[in-house]
């Protein structure tokens, strides 16, 4: 009975544990320049990603809303984030190459706090997206391998610094962080939960953080490289456009 009741309780600690471990492809050693090659590639792969999300805004302060979303990406440059919660929708955002728009309450305590954190995940999603896309072949990139990782260093021309830390098993990036000048941490992006979809290995827990608060994105229904309508980026007419919240 003891070995039974052990066994039982082992079984169901894989299964409560196991729901979160990454079957994912995983490569044999290989050189930085090759791994820099694979990422790159992989990258130049994905066109479009669409997904169910839940969303976690946290800010400074410790107030948290979590929030039903759905998501859709075309990289580089193109993201809509529609949020709702019981039903109701709360924010609309649509990030192209011409800027930030934003649907919020028009009145009410929360309008002042849903325009600022829709204006924050609208600027740390273009950096996530420039990050995503192509940043492994870049000129002026250094790369060295440390136990169990690569880490990617890159000083851009404004003089801040991206970082970029890559599982070497699995040649996942698992955290990203910009630094500016003066060598202050900005943002910072942490990705876990990689699956594997069409070949393609994707992050379903996204988490960024900055001065301003968190917010943590946890995908689900990820579909990549299926097809999005030509107005899956256009903004809504009683969308409002921000300005000088963007880099």
């Amino acid at each position: 009975m003891p070995s039974c009741w052990f066994s039982q309780c082992v079984c169901l600690l894989f299964l409560l544990t196991g729901c979160h471990t990454e079957r994912i492809p995983t490569y044999p050693p290989m050189s930085s320049t090759q791994a820099m090659e694979v990422l790159a590639k992989r990258s130049r792969s994905i066109h479009s990603i669409s997904a169910q999300a839940l969303l976690t805004l946290t800010r400074d302060d410790g107030d948290t809303v979590r929030l039903d979303a759905a998501l859709v990406m075309q990289p580089p440059d193109r993201v809509r984030l529609r949020a709702w919660k019981f039903g109701r929708a709360v924010f609309d955002m649509t990030l192209t190459p011409e800027g930030l728009w934003l649907i919020a309450p028009q009145e009410g305590d929360r309008r002042k706090e849903i325009l600022a954190a829709g204006a924050n995940t609208g600027t740390l999603t273009r950096e996530w997206m420039r990050l995503m896309t192509g940043a492994f072949d870049l000129p002026g990139m250094t790369v060295e391998e440390t136990a169990g990782q690569f880490r990617v260093k890159q000083i851009r021309e404004d003089g801040s610094t991206l970082l970029c830390e890559i599982d070497r098993k699995t040649l996942t990036p698992r955290r990203y962080a910009l630094k500016d000048r003066d060598g202050i941490l900005r943002f910072e992006l942490r990705l876990d939960r990689y699956m594997e979809i069409v070949h393609i290995v994707w992050p379903r827990r996204i988490e960024a953080k900055s001065s301003t608060g968190n917010i943590l994105i946890e995908l689900h229904d990820v579909e990549i490289n299926g097809s999005l309508t030509p107005a899956a980026f256009r903004p809504p007419a009683r969308a409002e456009k921000m300005s000088g919240t963007l880099p």
